[in-house]
């Protein structure tokens, strides 16, 4: 959906990221030779303003369309890896990870992305391989 949130608004979001990716916590995962954040963790309870957009209702009502009351966030992170430099990186995981590591019972996630940079094909996180589910 895009523009879903405006150019002010993604700005916020870029900006308040700078403070959290300074943090020396185990939430912060790094590169291992460049010590450079790579994935901040769990920004909804590291402060205020990811904790609203979790609950924002432009993110919130497309996922009760599809799945229904009683939604959770199970991680709400930020991945910075630019593409095609530094070492590999794990942009997501398929179900197994969350089931073995968080203990989620089904496979019935809704993934949900606010992108803070200009996508193309070139940095794009995700890929959609037709029929590769089967």
């Amino acid at each position: 959906m895009p523009d879903l949130f405006s150019l002010s608004e993604v700005e916020v979001l870029r900006r308040v990221l700078v403070p959290v990716f300074g943090e020396d916590s185990a939430a912060n995962v790094r590169e291992n030779l460049s010590g450079e954040v790579r994935t901040a963790m769990g920004l909804h309870i590291r402060g205020e303003t990811h904790d609203r957009l979790e609950h924002h209702p432009r993110l919130l009502e497309p996922a009760i369309q599809l799945l229904g009351d009683g939604l959770y966030a199970q991680q709400v992170k930020v991945n910075v890896k630019t593409a095609f430099e530094r070492e590999a990186w794990q942009w997501h995981y398929d179900f197994a990870t969350p089931h073995r590591e968080d203990g989620v019972p089904q496979p019935l996630a809704v993934n949900l992305h606010v992108f803070l940079d200009d996508v193309s094909e070139f940095n794009d996180p995700l890929y959609f391989i037709p029929g590769s589910p089967r």
